[in-house]
């Protein structure tokens, strides 16, 4: 009993260790440049503090280039973006600039069109096209990969994707539209 206890004490101690180390993993830098990146196609919410309850000074659109000021702890940034400063959530921002197929687009926003078929185009000149997704970013798990001269029927579209139905597979996902060319 005594041994068992005494490695339950050993593994709360060593998880406790490592609470700090996960958390400063998730920290910002004063200093550091970022970009937004917030994954559902839409703006982050420049706050005037560190609280969702915080008035909402500006919204900021994915890619935007950030500078952080501070790093205000659980989650908040104060930052600086062109002539504006503020609060931002830090699970949105990302060290990079993001492409603009890595910004998922939200589903609920795409317009529905009067279908129309096209087919999948090569990607920089390989035989191979792009990947059919289940939700509207290059991130996501392909659903199949489209080959050259594929055809899908086009059905909605939003700003950087259209949502189509694959004619092999029966199956609905979506495409980056500048790899689809319309037949």
């Amino acid at each position: 009993m005594k041994k068992m206890i005494s490695i339950a004490v050993i593994v709360m101690m060593v998880c406790a260790l490592m609470v700090p180390v996960v958390a400063s993993a998730a920290a910002v830098t004063p200093g550091q440049t970022m970009w937004v990146n917030c994954k559902n196609g839409g703006a982050l919410h420049l706050r005037k503090a560190a609280s969702t309850d915080s008035r909402c000074i500006a919204n900021l659109p994915c890619g935007t280039k950030v500078s952080i000021l501070e790093d205000s702890g659980n989650g908040w940034a104060f930052i600086s973006a062109g002539n504006r400063t503020g609060y931002v959530m830090t699970k949105f921002l990302v060290n990079h600039k993001p492409g603009k197929y890595e910004i998922t687009e939200k589903s609920e926003g795409f317009t529905s069109v009067t279908p129309y078929m096209a087919t999948a185009i090569s990607v920089k000149g390989h035989d191979r096209s792009v990947g059919l997704r289940p939700i509207p970013n290059k991130d996501s798990r392909s659903i199949r990969m489209l080959g050259v001269g594929d055809e899908v029927e086009v059905i909605a579209q939003g700003r950087l994707w259209s949502k189509v139905v694959d004619q092999v597979t029966g199956k609905t996902g979506y495409v980056a539209t500048s790899y689809l060319q319309r037949i």
